[in-house]
């Protein structure tokens, strides 16, 4: 009697254990992108919680003029533009590799190189625009009547960041965090204010394939709240 007590004592243990395991995972899952959640293993999903130092490329992507849209649209039709915007913006992050990091109004903020090659993260960023600029370009021709054009303005930077789950149970969140970060919106507002596409640096363009995607040297820009100041390119 005391040998099964003690075995089923212990088989209880395991399974508590067990259960305790997979719903700490699931909690994880919750706060996770599904792009990401989905190659990884329990234990990484733990580790998450870690932060961890990763070069990687980020993308701002923001829709111009949203504001205007906002106070001359009703608002089903502002609706249907942001509900498009962002399935437009996870198709093309997901086609090439990258995953959103979230999501603010009218912007959108991707991380790439966290899967597969990093070398290849600024480039697969590049795509990523690319595939949004193509759809967007095809919304408009496709518009008819008095629906509005849309226009979007996105900064590019590769570098090292933290990545990670940041927070606590009660309020959980996977994203990028640090310098890198911080110049790509930079980049963003930059390219808003000179009414250009994309604004990328000058070293990520450097240190990858798309230096010959016909992009124009804008010189050193001073970036707010940044120390020291980086070669643009428009």
């Amino acid at each position: 009697a005391l040998v099964i007590g003690t075995a089923v004592y212990r088989s209880r243990r395991l399974v508590v254990r067990g259960a305790k395991e997979v719903e700490d995972s699931d909690n994880l899952r919750r706060f996770l992108p599904g792009e990401l959640h989905n190659d990884l293993s329990n234990e990484a999903l733990q580790n998450l919680r870690i932060p961890q130092r990763r070069d990687v490329a980020v993308l701002m992507i923001d829709l111009r003029g949203f504001t205007q849209m906002t106070e001359s649209l009703d608002a089903r039709a502002v609706a249907h533009i942001l509900l498009w915007f962002r399935s437009l913006v996870l198709d093309a992050t997901e086609r090439h590799g990258g995953l959103v990091d979230k999501f603010v109004g009218d912007g959108a903020m991707m991380v790439f190189g966290l899967r597969g090659d990093a070398s290849e993260a600024a480039s697969n960023a590049f795509a990523a625009f690319s595939y949004v600029m193509d759809g967007v370009d095809q919304r408009n021709l496709e518009q008819t009547g008095d629906a509005a054009d849309v226009t979007i303005a996105g900064g590019l930077h590769s570098g090292p960041a933290l990545v990670g789950a940041f927070g606590d149970d009660r309020r959980l969140e996977f994203t990028a965090l640090g310098r890198t970060v911080n110049i790509a919106s930079r980049l963003e507002h930059i390219a808003k204010q000179k009414n250009l596409k994309l604004v990328a640096s000058a070293n990520t363009l450097s240190d990858s394939t798309i230096t010959d995607a016909g992009f124009e040297d804008l010189g050193p820009e001073s970036l707010r709240g940044i120390a020291q100041p980086k070669n643009a390119n428009g």
